[in-house]
């Protein structure tokens, strides 16, 4: 299932896609996906922090929680249900907002492209409860496409 259709079917009139870039890349990256949703969705791709416009700074965030913290106004801006879209370390980050109590029960769909290793999550120990719920959803999947 492409993005267009997975966020189509599920999509209320006040849902809005969040969509967040990969390491090396910025807000920009979505423009395309803008386009294809049409006026009637809102769009929300932020540049993550160091890259595109936002400001340099020498804290950068170190773990997924810091990264979801420094994207909580513009998640917060976001009223209603949201669709979460990641690429590769966006992936990450979006998986990491689809678990957090703050913003669970607002999303409305998680697409994930080329998230980076799951394992990664293992070197935190916040972060690692995350990992479990990634495997135990690669589980599922596999068992689901194996079953037909």
């Amino acid at each position: 299932m492409n993005i267009l259709t997975q966020i189509s079917s599920r999509k209320s009139a006040t849902a809005r896609v969040v969509a967040l870039h990969c390491s090396l890349g910025s807000g920009r990256q979505w423009a395309k996906l803008g386009a294809e949703l049409g006026v009637g969705t809102k769009l929300i791709a932020p540049d993550l922090i160091g890259y595109g416009h936002s400001a340099v700074t020498f804290d950068l965030p170190l773990t997924l929680a810091q990264e979801v913290e420094c994207l909580r106004a513009t998640l917060d801006q976001a009223n209603g249900p949201i669709h979460l879209v990641g690429h590769s370390y966006g992936g990450a980050i979006a998986f990491k907002i689809a678990t957090d109590p703050a913003y669970e029960h607002r999303v409305q769909s998680l697409t994930l492209i080329e998230p980076v290793l799951p394992t990664l999550l293992l070197d935190s120990a916040p972060d690692r409860r995350l990992h479990d719920q990634f495997a135990d959803l690669a589980a599922e999947v596999r068992e689901d496409i194996w079953n037909g």
